[in-house]
């Protein structure tokens, strides 16, 4: 009995030693299934904060005459970035000059001519029909005139103005005499005074043109219309409409010779520099917002089926040491097509991965710059 009751002792003893490594065991295949299971309800990404980028490029075919910007510089919203040469508009501006001069003088041939006809009618209807249309043809060149001038100091303007920031910042920095910056500054200020003069000089020549229109729409109401006036006034009458679409192209054509910046943000690649030919549509520079304006990350099939918009997340900076920075964000919206994830969020750097690009509210209160990755995940 005595050795029975030994023997039990025994096994009881030796059962109990291996209970603990067995509970600890069961308990360790558990806290990893329940892991598994939760990881698997998860959804864990990888994206990259992005920030708008701009390419300033061009319109027109040109000569880049200057570009007053460097590499990583900060830029305003409006401030010249770069300016092309305005040799082309101006040659073509003192043609459109020289055309309105000739067409001014046509319509003083065509006026006596007029005069002397109805001279030898001896009517006075052609008399007064013959001086409505003249006024109103001679009311329409003294715009265009007036139109042609206030492009060219236009022009003028806008190079001086360029030529004034500049030499504001060298001058900031003494590296000219106050001499030359306030002689530049002086005839931009009487360039600018001279755009306003012309200007309201335009605006009553257009007052002037709508009251003489309205003068013959309302002879003409009152008097049969002459064949022999229209049909003389009409070549004159052509040629002035098509100068004056002409000077229109040629203004839209001076507002692209100054490129200004489309937003606050940083100079981030120059791409031409002063003197070199351009191409319509062929990028000068780039400019990139100071602040990422969004999150993309990448999602695979399963992950994408799981994820709607407005759904919570949370972000958190992958970062190699520092303080571990979260915040919670939001899914702005999911991309219609899978792409190609770019190569600094592939997992073997030798294979390419695809994924559904997921857009996501960037969290100021993380402090990203734009290029930095993010890790986010969805509960």
């Amino acid at each position: 009995m005595a050795t029975t009751a030994k023997w039990q002792s025994y096994g009881l003893g030796r059962w109990r030693r291996h209970l603990a490594p067995i509970v600890i065991w069961l308990a360790a295949c558990a806290g990893t299934g329940w892991l598994f299971t939760h990881r698997a309800q998860r959804c864990e990404m990888a994206g990259i904060a992005q920030g708008q980028h701009c390419r300033v490029s061009s319109l027109i075919d040109g000569r880049l005459l200057a570009a007053p910007v460097q590499r990583f510089e900060q830029v305003k919203r409006g401030q010249t970035l770069a300016v092309l040469e305005d040799g082309r508009i101006r040659a073509e501006l003192a043609t459109a000059a020289a055309e309105t001069a000739r067409l001014q003088a046509e319509l003083a041939a065509t006026e006596d001519r007029l005069a002397a006809e109805a001279l030898v009618l001896d009517t006075e209807f052609l008399a007064e029909a013959r001086r409505f249309a003249i006024d109103l043809e001679n009311t329409r060149l003294k715009a265009l005139e007036l139109t042609v001038e206030l492009e060219t100091d236009r022009i003028r303007s806008e190079f001086l103005q360029f030529q004034a920031e500049w030499l504001d910042d060298l001058y900031q920095n003494h590296a000219v005499s106050h001499y030359e910056f306030t002689s530049s500054q002086s005839e931009f200020e009487a360039t600018k005074k001279k755009i306003e003069e012309s200007e309201n000089a335009l605006a009553q020549a257009a007052l002037d043109l709508e009251h003489a229109r309205r003068r013959q729409d309302s002879f003409v109401q009152r008097h049969p219309a002459s064949p022999t006036l229209d049909k003389a006034l009409e070549p004159l009458r052509a040629a002035l409409t098509a100068q004056e679409r002409r000077i229109d192209e040629l203004a839209l054509e001076r507002a692209m010779m100054v490129l200004r910046s489309p937003m606050d943000g940083i100079v981030g690649a120059v791409l031409r520099g002063a003197g070199e030919t351009l191409l319509a549509g062929e990028p000068i520079l780039i400019v990139v917002a100071a602040q990422p304006s969004e999150i993309i990350a990448y999602a695979t099939a399963a992950q994408a089926g799981r994820l709607v918009a407005d759904m919570s997340t949370q972000l958190e900076v992958i970062q190699e040491d520092g303080p571990r920075r979260i915040a919670k964000s939001h899914i702005v919206a999911i991309g219609p097509a899978v792409e190609q994830v770019p190569a600094r969020l592939w997992r073997n750097p030798a294979v390419p991965e695809w994924g559904w690009p997921i857009k996501i509210a960037v969290a100021r209160q993380l402090g990203i710059r734009s290029g930095e990755m993010v890790g986010v995940r969805v509960p």
